[in-house]
């Protein structure tokens, strides 16, 4: 249709003074201050409906802030919500809603302790419940660590081939080229490692660094080439003697570090969408048998040039370091300071994924005598079940045997965790 063509049905777009889209939002006109004599609770519920509308308000300016950029075009006020198109009533009745759901704010709040209550899943301000997988305060004596009787497993002895090249030679495969660490400082410098409050007491860092020392995953380095944070996220609640207890994941904030690393290969994993593309013949029946590798991430111990790379926040004067090693500490004589290091593959560092899952298929591939083909992964074709032999689909810790015979199958479980067990993992 041609520019300037009207007629009954069809006409150029013209101004007509309605408002049609949502943004700008209006801000909401605030009671002020209570006038003459009213009773203790309407002043109360006065209050309340004045800070309301005034969180209210903050969030309007923010939304229009962000949809325009900048602080928007001006605030207009309202008194009430009917003059408003549908859309934007919806839109602050919901405002509305949601603050009133989270309730008053808590005593000396500020923008840097709702950071801090942003990192704890919850339903508002008041007794927020955190979820499994959410940052939770560290208490030591519940933290899901290895007993001191874990087996030891020398990851650089355990691999084979290029992936042991991969670990031995790390600083040539893993690590940045040269030619970018300058950038890395840079970005690396902006980024604060987050550590649980707790810690920042000398006393309960101490304790928290003897429990790993007791538990084998903590040594030392006097050569300190990056800083990790640790917090505590929650894991499933774990019954023991008949009582439901709480348990915590120790987690390493490695994300400095991750930055002098290359990112790792993509990893191949055995998954559900793989296992339905299986073909069982026509009266035949799978077996599946599985089994888990125990503390896993916690058994496979690194080089110390690696562990360089993990040092904790706070270094220790040499009389803290020998009151945690007691008489396995060799620097009695050694004047400078200790850099705390973790020994073990950290949760939180970017290849420990890709290495786990890599040492977990070269360990089924030669405890079934197989190649790659027998192994189900996502995204490769899938194997052929067979009666006298067993399918291997790795997924990290997760062990998973699978035939057309429950002997082949159970042979097969029994075969990878005897393998896996002769590194010194227990499965």
């Amino acid at each position: 249709m041609p520019r300037g063509h009207t007629s009954r049905i069809f006409h150029e777009p013209c101004p007509d003074g309605r408002q049609r889209d949502i943004f700008p939002l209006p801000a909401l006109r605030n009671v002020g201050a209570v006038q003459g004599f009213v009773c203790r609770a309407a002043k109360k519920r006065i209050h309340r409906r004045q800070q309301v509308t005034s969180r209210v308000n903050q969030a309007i300016r923010s939304l229009n802030s962000l949809f325009f950029g900048g602080d928007g075009t001006g605030e207009l006020v309202v008194d009430s919500l009917q003059s408003l198109p549908l859309s934007q009533r919806l839109c602050i009745r919901d405002l509305i809603k949601k603050v009133r759901a989270f309730g008053s704010c808590p005593t000396g709040a500020s923008n840097s302790e709702a950071l801090k209550a942003l990192r704890v899943a919850g339903n508002g301000y008041e007794e927020p419940q955190a979820g499994v997988g959410a940052v939770v305060g560290m208490k030591l004596d519940q933290l899901s660590l290895p007993s001191s009787s874990v087996a030891g497993v020398v990851l650089e002895d355990a691999l084979d081939g290029p992936l042991q090249k991969l670990v031995v030679d790390f600083e040539d495969w893993m690590l940045q080229d040269a030619s970018t660490w300058s950038q890395i400082c840079e970005d690396a410098y902006k980024i604060k490692p987050y550590n649980d409050p707790s810690l920042q007491s000398k006393q309960e860092y101490i304790s928290f660094l003897k429990l790993l020392r007791e538990r084998g995953i903590l040594g030392f380095s006097n050569s300190c080439r990056g800083r990790v944070g640790t917090f505590c996220v929650s894991k499933k609640s774990k019954i023991i003697n008949g009582i439901e207890t709480p348990r915590q994941r120790l987690i390493l904030d490695c994300r400095q570090v991750n930055m002098a690393f290359r990112e790792p290969p993509r990893c191949e994993l055995g998954s559900l969408a793989a296992m339905c593309n299986l073909e069982i013949p026509e009266g035949e029946t799978m077996f599946v048998g599985g089994a888990d590798i125990q503390d896993c991430f916690y058994a496979a111990q690194i080089s110390q040039e690696l562990a360089n790379y993990f040092c904790l926040s706070h270094d220790l004067h040499v009389h803290e370091a020998a009151e945690i090693w007691g008489s396995d500490f060799p620097l009695n004589g050694y004047s400078g300071m200790v850099s705390p290091c973790i020994t073990v593959l950290p949760l939180g560092f970017s290849w420990s994924f890709y290495i786990i899952q890599k040492l977990h298929e070269q360990s089924a591939l030669r405890s079934l005598q197989s190649d790659r083909n027998g192994l189900i992964l996502e995204g490769y074709p899938p194997p052929q079940l067979e009666k006298n032999t067993a399918c291997a689909m790795p997924y990290c810790d997760n062990l998973h045997s699978i035939s057309l015979s429950r002997e082949a199958c159970d042979s097969g479980l029994e075969a990878m965790k005897s393998d896996l067990s002769g590194m010194g993992f227990f499965a």
